[in-house]
């Protein structure tokens, strides 16, 4: 599938006027023209991780100019938790300074943003319902859904929710996904979904600045969905699933290789992860992504805390171990809920006495 003539590459005046927020103009241009141009109504549209209101302005301004729909009131939901979080790696203060900085808000941290976007969507909040909060506690109605914008999925319980609730609800032949944090390295759970999905779907555009576009071509299986869901991918699956979907993108596959060096960071595998870096940034002065080299320095950044984190266990920690030793933490690490195994002791396992994953010969010493 391809979008006739790309109109959001050259002209972005419809939302010249979007809030501030994470989306780019162009991304902003895109959904705009989405939803005016490309929505049917056949489904709903889905805003999840809506922040300040950037996607659910151009969305909701979009929609009111659809001409062939005549019920637009509440066709757009839009999910966020509505409050400043702590970004990985970074103080707590840090999203609080970095929204002042950039964007002349001030919120304190963990404050609430909601009225930031209430009042960003101004007349456009008639054809939104608004979902403030956790999105893991929200469940869908099970309605259709044409066009689905994924920007919230930041941790793998909450890419996995989305999977279970959502993806069930998407229209063979019909329903668009927006990957909102594709070419971003941080998120290699993704990747590796969007890859395993891959017979199900077409890339409709693998570039709208940091988003990826799909369309579903296929249904998907029960028992996909239910994979999916379990997030149910071996470390050993997700590299192969990466590696293909490097592959198969060619000279797009620089931010899912930096994801794979993501992975492999956070799976103690330094030295692979870091001859991708290198990799990357031998590509950088032929490269015509000028996003490649952010991706490259955050990237860089998890890799380096990792191995910094790792080089700090305590003597005798033994990560394999620990998690052989404690089949539920190794399925809590699993499902995102903590980093690692050495991750789980710091928090909960130290304070419960459990062993730090010895072998019984050298505990005895």
């Amino acid at each position: 599938m391809t979008f006739r003539n790309r109109p959001w590459l050259h002209d972005t005046s419809e939302v010249q006027d979007m809030p501030h927020g994470m989306l780019s103009q162009q991304e902003g241009a895109f959904l705009f023209y989405l939803c005016r141009d490309v929505y049917q109504g056949g489904g709903e549209i889905i805003d999840a991780g809506a922040f300040l209101g950037a996607s659910a302005f151009c969305m909701a301004k979009g929609l009111e100019k659809n001409d062939r729909i005549k019920h637009k009131s509440g066709r757009l939901h839009s999910y966020d938790l509505f409050r400043v979080w702590q970004e990985e790696g970074e103080s707590v203060e840090y999203m609080s300074d970095q929204l002042k900085k950039h964007f002349g808000i001030s919120v304190a941290d963990d404050e609430s943003t909601f009225h930031v976007f209430f009042k960003n969507l101004g007349e456009y909040s008639r054809h939104i319902r608004i979902y403030p909060g956790d999105i893991t506690q929200t469940k869908w109605s099970g309605r259709p859904i044409e066009i689905l914008f994924n920007d919230v999925s930041k941790t793998l319980p909450i890419w996995r929710h989305v999977l279970q609730q959502f993806f069930p609800s998407l229209m063979p032949g019909i329903s668009l996904i927006i990957q909102q944090d594709y070419h971003h390295p941080l998120l290699p759970w993704l990747h590796v979904v969007q890859e395993y999905l891959s017979p199900f779907f077409e890339v409709a555009e693998s570039h709208v600045q940091d988003s990826a576009v799909f369309r579903l071509v296929e249904r998907i299986p029960d028992r996909i969905l239910e994979r999916i869901s379990n997030y149910d991918f071996t470390l050993k699956d997700e590299i192969g699933l990466l590696d293909a979907a490097i592959t198969r993108l060619g000279d797009d596959g620089g931010h899912v290789a930096l994801a794979k060096a993501v992975l492999l960071g956070r799976n103690a595998r330094y030295d692979e992860a870091k001859e991708i870096l290198d990799a990357i940034r031998s590509l950088l002065p032929t490269t015509q992504d000028g996003k490649l080299n952010f991706s490259l320095f955050l990237a860089s950044k998890a890799v380096t805390r990792e191995e910094a984190l790792h080089s700090a266990l305590p003597a005798g920690f033994d990560e394999g171990r620990y998690l052989k030793a404690h089949p539920d933490v190794a399925e809590a690490v699993r499902s995102g809920t903590f980093d690692s195994g050495y991750h789980h002791w710091l928090i909960s396992g130290k304070s419960e006495g459990r062993s730090m994953g010895k072998s019984v010969k050298q505990s005895s010493k």
